[in-house]
């Protein structure tokens, strides 16, 4: 599933609020599995989460998927550019 994470991080900023939620639980999943293929894709969702029009399924999704990597790798998602 890696190789094909970065292709769907366009995705969360598509027009259409039921593509970005679909592809934040595609994150989420994968984050879940593994969360060294998600690391890339860090920044994209911290986005999502700090866009205040955001739908929130779409920003709980993001926090979601942000979470499960920051199990493994606390550094990259709680450093302070990130917050």
């Amino acid at each position: 599933m890696e190789p094909a994470l970065p292709a769907c991080e366009a995705l969360l900023k598509d027009d259409e609020r039921s593509v970005r939620l679909t592809t934040a639980k595609l994150f989420v999943a994968a984050a879940e599995a593994d969360p060294d293929a998600v690391v890339p894709m860090v920044p994209a969702l911290a986005d999502r989460l700090a866009d205040d029009e955001e739908f929130y399924y779409v920003r709980a999704r993001s926090a979601e998927a942000l979470g499960y990597v920051a199990l493994e790798h606390p550094d990259i998602v709680a450093s302070p550019e990130m917050l």
